[in-house]
């Protein structure tokens, strides 16, 4: 169950993994247990997953050549090993002999399991196998499966820094030395860091960890008692259960070890705490990074030390308005894009609107707010604004509505009075919703 449960937290990353289902053997008309249904990684499954000839690649494992040629392997990797790590041209020397985004969450997933039977840690140099087509611009890619040796199940320690033994194993190779000499390269450094970050806040967060195990716990549960009864093995149900759990607490126990070897062992500043916020609900989403989450406000752990990319994406039917005011943007951003580098914890709260249409345009008008800052009475001007009915809303910096109330301007005065005496001392961002358009400004209460 073990293997299966890491293949299935792979699910949505870019490494190759083995599909499994549960099943029921009976052996010539006796009753032979539970067993596991799972692909074989060989040519065939390269053709069925990626439409490659089965007769046109080259597939090696621990030991040596499956299919195919080792040839190819072994002078792209010596092209590597005899490049400068941090010339300009490394990292697309590098990702024209390897899938970047396959290498690294390979490595990441292998790391973070602890996988003892794997990169020459323990032992011998075992489970590991990459392929590539046998073109000219064929890439390299690994393939995560036998992985009944991690999360503890052979001894490790949560505290264990499998980042740094893969680095540095006991018995070395190529993969090994050219994973450490990769991780000397600034850009693929970063990349690494901030994508393990995305995947322990995402694949290998508690809430999918649980997910995943309650899943293949209830394809199994009715069927262990026939199990037990068969082979007397595991001692009962309540000791299987016990046993998983086991493993579904292993997650939880290696994140922060395995947070602090990446920040520690890349060289890296520090961790950061990041919130992500869509205003109002259901109107957009945030890219950080390569994770869209899709329930709001998110929190992630990120790394200081590389900058991180955060995107606003609109659903359809809106349009991204700004980014609210925090530590980071001392205004109201309106680029979609931001690339930060995250050194104090903080909210990034991307604010959308409906999209207003070329007429609609024409009726703009500016907002002009006094004082600003405020103790708290405040003025908004709003000049050439017709008359109409109009709504105010005033956002803190986690983008909770503070303040909200509507008005009937006339054409008498362009002025709306503002008691926001009751507010806290704070960075506000006020939004005027008319009939066509929102506008919206920064306000400080001091």
């Amino acid at each position: 169950m073990q293997d299966a449960l890491v293949s299935r937290l792979a699910i949505g990353t870019h490494v190759d993994r083995v599909a499994y289902e549960p099943c029921i053997v009976y052996l010539n008309g006796d009753y032979w247990g539970i067993y596991g249904i799972r692909e074989k990684m060989d040519e065939h499954y390269i053709a069925d997953n990626h439409g490659v000839d089965p007769e046109e690649v080259d597939l090696l494992n621990s030991f040596g050549t499956l299919v195919g040629t080792d040839q190819n392997f072994i002078s792209d990797v010596q092209e590597l090993m005899n490049a400068p790590v941090n010339s300009p041209a490394f990292l697309d020397l590098f990702s024209s002999h390897f899938d970047l985004e396959n290498y690294i969450d390979y490595f990441i997933i292998q790391t973070f399991i602890q996988n003892t039977d794997w990169m020459g840690i323990a032992w011998n140099p075992n489970n590991f196998k990459l392929w590539r087509p046998q073109v000219t611009e064929g890439k390299w890619r690994y393939m995560l499966y036998d992985t009944d040796a991690g999360l503890g199940a052979f001894g490790a320690s949560p505290e264990d820094n499998y980042l740094d033994l893969a680095r540095n194993p006991l018995i070395p190779t190529m993969h090994s030395q050219l994973f450490d000499k990769a991780l000397d390269n600034d850009e693929i450094k970063c990349a690494f860091a901030q994508r393990y970050a995305d995947l322990m806040n995402t694949i290998f967060r508690q809430s999918n960890v649980d997910e995943q195990v309650d899943f293949m716990t209830g394809q199994l549960v009715a069927a262990m008692p026939d199990h037990v009864e068969r082979w007397g093995a595991p001692a009962g149900v309540l000791d299987w259960l016990f046993w998983v759990d086991v493993m579904r607490d292993r997650v939880p126990e290696r994140l922060p070890y395995a947070r602090s070897q990446v920040n520690n062992t890349l060289g890296l500043e520090g961790q950061t705490s990041v919130t992500l916020n869509v205003v109002p609900e259901g109107s957009g989403t945030i890219r950080i990074s390569t994770v869209e989450p899709d329930s709001y406000p998110w929190t992630g752990v990120y790394f200081n030390g590389c900058p991180v990319n955060i995107e606003a994406i609109p659903q359809e039917g809106n349009v991204f308005s700004y980014w609210s005011v925090n530590e980071y943007l001392l205004n109201p951003n309106t680029g979609e894009s931001l690339s930060i580098d995250l050194a104090i914890d903080d909210v990034f709260t991307a604010n959308f609107n409906a999209p207003l249409s070329l007429e609609e345009h024409t009726d703009i008008a500016a907002m002009i707010i006094y004082p600003n800052p405020s103790e708290g009475l405040v003025k908004v001007r709003l000049p050439g604004l017709i008359a109409q009915s109009i709504e105010v809303r005033i956002s803190d910096s986690l983008g909770r509505i503070a303040y909200k109330e509507s008005f009937a301007k006339d054409s008498t005065s362009d002025d709306l009075a503002l008691d926001l005496s009751h507010l806290h001392k704070g960075v506000y961002m006020i939004a005027l919703h008319t009939k066509n358009q929102v506008l919206s400004e920064r306000l400080i209460i001091r």
